[in-house]
């Protein structure tokens, strides 16, 4: 990523009670939340949900330096722009008017023209547009670089048509030509692991709701194979702790909640001040036969969860 000034990285714990007004004055509602906010006026001048990439980082901030002028220019003429600041101060069908105004009038092209899909696929979804967010998506997804933008594309776009409980012939469309695409970008090695991860659960939850049942479980098992693949791989504690609550629901989607225990306890060991290993333990302990399930060990882990809030 090329050097850049004017920026200042801060990170917010969100569960340090200390944070509690900056996490209600922002709205915070998911995460990874990463958020610009403009020095002068202190108002959020731009939010992403999800992980991100160098290369999205850096085009990310190239909108966020021109969202951060936008506020002292209202009249400015990015659509894009404005449309990414009308849904970040929660106007989201409006944003969706403007960026599907600005994807028709605007010869955009290449990644532009992908940004733009994006920003508009990801605004109709929060509008509860599903109708427009799926078929948007399966109409543009196609002709997108195969990336991290083109995966976020079609996940969110799937999702907006799964999810609908409308279920008018475009439903079916969509799921018809973003199921394979969807299942293209498991094999995407510019997408990282954590989305790729989050993608095999998706498939693994529309397999499911299908009826397909057994579908459903082969794919936790390449799930749960890619995710030890990956964890073997990590970098630091840290960073293999982060695919463990994929693991708990992999291991839960292949009817073998012990092949995720070590890995847990390995994680409650090495973080003794994270409160998430001993719950999720509790989950797979739970899901094992009455007979092999440790009472004991379970009653303890409940204890201190409770003596930890």
């Amino acid at each position: 990523m090329r050097g850049r000034v004017g920026f200042v990285w801060l990170s917010i714990d969100t569960e340090d009670a200390r944070n509690a007004p900056f996490v209600e004055q922002s709205a915070i509602a998911g995460y990874l939340k990463f958020l610009v906010i403009d020095s002068v006026t202190e108002r959020i001048a731009l939010r992403w949900l999800g992980s991100l990439t160098v290369s999205q980082v850096d085009r990310l901030l190239d909108d966020a330096e021109r969202a951060v002028a936008a506020i002292a220019r209202p009249e400015a003429s990015d659509a894009i722009v404005r449309a990414d600041r009308l849904s970040t101060d929660g106007h989201a069908a409006e944003a969706v008017a403007l960026n599907a105004e600005a994807l028709a009038a605007e010869r955009l092209s290449g990644p532009d023209r992908a940004r733009a899909v994006e920003s508009l696929v990801g605004a109709a979804g929060r509008a509860d547009e599903a109708e427009r967010c799926a078929t948007i998506a399966a109409t543009e997804a196609p002709a997108i670089e195969r990336g991290p933008t083109f995966a976020s594309v079609v996940v969110s776009g799937f999702a907006c048509a799964t999810e609908a409980p409308d279920e008018g012939p475009w439903k079916a469309g969509a799921v018809t030509t973003l199921l394979p695409l969807v299942e293209e970008t498991m094999g995407l090695e510019t997408v990282l692991a954590d989305d790729r991860s989050s993608i095999y659960g998706t498939l693994v939850a529309y397999r499911k709701s299908a009826g397909d049942d057994p579908g459903a479980k082969a794919l936790a098992v390449q799930w749960l194979d890619f995710l030890e693949a990956e964890s073997a791989q990590a970098a630091d504690v840290e960073a293999r702790a982060a695919f463990d609550s994929h693991r708990v629901a992999a291991a839960l989607g292949v009817g073998d909640p012990a092949r995720a225990i070590p890995a847990l306890e390995a994680s409650e060991r090495d973080l003794p001040d994270d409160y998430n290993p001993p719950a999720r333990l509790v989950i797979l302990y739970r899901a094992l036969p009455e007979t092999q399930r440790p009472k004991r060990l379970v009653e303890q882990i409940e204890v201190k969860l409770a003596e930890t809030g």
